[in-house]
């Protein structure tokens, strides 16, 4: 039985410089004289007094700004965590439309419901697991079996395309998906677009609205 859960390209991107970049300042962003040194959260002032550091902390204290700054300088040093998911797995863009279950992540209660038929069907540890990892209710197999989600799409393979989105807590969520008026602007969304538009293509997925909405400003 396999299943991959893909995730919004856009969104998984934000997601990963938020967590890599301002909640932890990790060395996953470069440069480090704009990514690392000061964090934009805390308000610190410059290093010193010089023209280039005023500069650097004006774009720390502007969320759009800040990210920007890094949608442009990371070409420069591809990371995995920001890395196209079509080409994990030795390719998955290859595979993915053979396998038995394949969930598409950014809101918690779309997947939550394609991820409650998942679990029952395969039942076992399995089940026990997912639902404790990822909070889903307890359900019957009567009621999985007659609740079937909306979003549900299924491959004349009889593979399962559950198309939700989903937020999942955890050590690294960051709550991209809510974010992403605050941190994108049109010209970030197109940029990361050139970047990830395999993401998007390979592996049949949906530009957002909101990303749709943004790139009719330009």
């Amino acid at each position: 039985f396999r299943i991959a859960i893909f995730r919004d390209p856009l969104a998984r991107f934000l997601s990963a410089y938020l967590d890599k970049c301002i909640e932890t300042q990790s060395q996953h962003c470069k440069p480090e004289a704009i990514f690392r040194f000061t964090n934009p959260k805390s308000g610190e002032p410059p290093l010193d007094n010089s023209q280039q550091e005023r500069l650097l902390h004006t774009i720390r204290q502007n969320p759009k700004q800040h990210f920007e700054a890094y949608v442009d300088a990371m070409p420069l040093m591809w990371d995995l965590h920001f890395f196209p998911q079509s080409l994990y797995c030795d390719g998955i863009y290859r595979f993915w439309k053979g396998y038995d279950y394949v969930g598409n992540m950014s809101e918690r209660a779309t997947f939550h419901k394609s991820l409650v038929e998942l679990v029952t069907k395969m039942g076992g540890r399995f089940e026990t697991l997912v639902r404790e990892r990822f909070n889903l209710p307890a359900t019957t197999n009567s009621e999985a079996e007659t609740t079937t989600p909306a979003t549900l799409i299924r491959h004349s393979n009889g593979s399962v395309i559950a198309d939700g989105n989903l937020n999942v807590g955890g050590n690294h969520a960051t709550g991209a998906s809510t974010l992403v008026q605050q941190y994108y602007t049109p010209q970030s969304v197109r940029r990361v677009l050139q970047y990830l538009s395999i993401d998007y293509t390979l592996l049949d997925l949906d530009i957002p609205d909101w990303a749709e909405e943004m790139l009719a400003e330009i």
